[in-house]
């Protein structure tokens, strides 16, 4: 098989735990040769805006190369950007938690707790997007999933970790690959996998920390009608359903 037929998924971040009241952790997945087309076409489009990179943090608060552009020139770059995300994947999918709802439930459960209270979200979230991407792109006994993720010094090492007692642990192990990371400006998924974080931040900062004060945001609506893209949420229940199956798992081992 050649190595083109291999898929990659691209992960980022958004929010911190120390000062946002929503965590996000976004993925994009396609084979090696379609990421190959759509290097091409992103770069392509970057370079038309006259932009070397797509960060949407830098697109929202209009600093470093967007500023001064007018909405017609914003509008216009993500559109595009968005049709050629989701033209380009096989799956997308975004976890989101409040941390209201992560620290009524998460850190007495484990040991720990200021670890799990502080970067603990980042690493579950990450499990439950690669359990959801698994299913929908329908590996075959060759093929396995390598993962990408954005660099970030603050969550590296807890990703690291829980990547190696997935792969010692859960049945989906053999068909993961290595975990390895990289800067947005040098992988351009990375860009995409962070419109799927970021929308999914602020969907869920709006509509749920916020109570819906504001209206669905027109990107957020524009992914989440996509086939190819899925956004879920953890809540205090399902928190609470997922710390009691692994008490479970774990009796039975005993």
């Amino acid at each position: 098989m050649s190595s083109k037929d291999n898929f990659i998924a691209y992960f980022d971040d958004g929010g911190h735990t120390s000062d946002s009241p929503v965590i996000s952790v976004a993925a994009v997945v396609a084979k090696t040769a379609a990421w190959e087309l759509f290097d091409a076409k992103w770069s392509k489009r970057l370079r038309r805006a006259g932009i070397s990179s797509f960060h949407m943090t830098d697109y929202e608060s209009r600093k470093k190369g967007f500023n001064g552009w007018d909405e017609h020139k914003r509008l216009a770059l993500i559109t595009d950007l968005a049709a050629i995300l989701k033209n380009s994947i096989t799956w997308g999918v975004g976890a989101t938690v409040t941390m209201k709802d992560w620290l009524a439930v998460m850190p007495e459960q484990f040991e720990r707790p200021d670890f799990i209270a502080k970067r603990g979200p980042y690493p579950l979230l990450f499990q439950l997007c690669v359990e959801h991407i698994l299913p929908n792109v329908k590996l075959n006994s060759s093929q396995k999933l390598a993962c990408v993720f954005d660099k970030n010094h603050f969550i590296r090492g807890s990703l690291e970790e829980h990547y190696r007692d997935v792969l010692k642990a859960h049945p989906y192990s053999t068909q993961l690959g290595a975990l390895t990371f990289d800067t947005a400006d040098r992988a351009a998924p990375l860009q995409a996998a962070d419109i799927l974080a970021y929308e999914g931040h602020k969907h869920i900062k709006n509509q749920v920390v916020e109570n819906g004060q504001r209206p669905e945001r027109k990107l957020h609506a524009m992914l989440r009608k996509s086939e190819r893209i899925q956004y879920f949420t953890l809540t205090e229940q399902s928190l609470r359903e997922y710390c009691d199956a692994i008490r479970k798992l774990e009796s039975k081992k005993t």
